[in-house]
């Protein structure tokens, strides 16, 4: 599935901005696949789950994979957090709810066609997840300010 965000962040990154220093959520098949592309991959058990460890650079968190060309990950290995960004996921009382999080300079700017596309693409996803799974990346998305989030319909 391909990201529409791939060239909008790739300018945000030249930029010198990055949204590549937020909480990202992991899932251990996502650890296990990113380890096989980058052996030495740095990451921490958190209490909502797995996160990876920014590299500190220019005195920014950045992420890990992220280059002056943008994200040096292929669509297939990128986590879920990644694909959906500036999207997030909450799952509560067995109800899925998206949101789109306003720090994403674009965030006003995308076109419903994408949201929907993501949207199918991250339900099909998530049923992969465990219910454990599931609860840690909704903590993790509800660590954003309320007033950031823009709720999708």
């Amino acid at each position: 599935m391909t990201n529409i965000f791939n060239k909008i962040c790739k300018k945000c990154s030249e930029k010198g901005e990055t949204c590549c220093n937020f909480k990202l959520f992991l899932i251990k098949d996502e650890i296990k696949n990113l380890k096989k592309y980058k052996p030495d991959l740095k990451y921490l058990k958190t209490k909502s789950g797995f996160s990876l460890i920014r590299d500190k650079k220019n005195s920014q968190f950045r992420c890990q994979f992220l280059t002056d060309k943008g994200c040096s990950l292929s669509e297939e290995l990128k986590p879920l957090d990644c694909v959906l960004f500036p999207m997030v996921i909450i799952h509560k009382n067995s109800e899925i709810i998206f949101y789109i999080n306003k720090d994403c300079p674009y965030a006003k700017s995308i076109p419903k066609e994408w949201i929907e596309k993501t949207k199918r693409y991250a339900l099909e996803k998530f049923k992969t997840w465990s219910e454990e799974e599931k609860i840690g990346c909704s903590k993790v998305a509800e660590s954003i300010q309320e007033n950031n989030l823009i709720k999708v319909f």
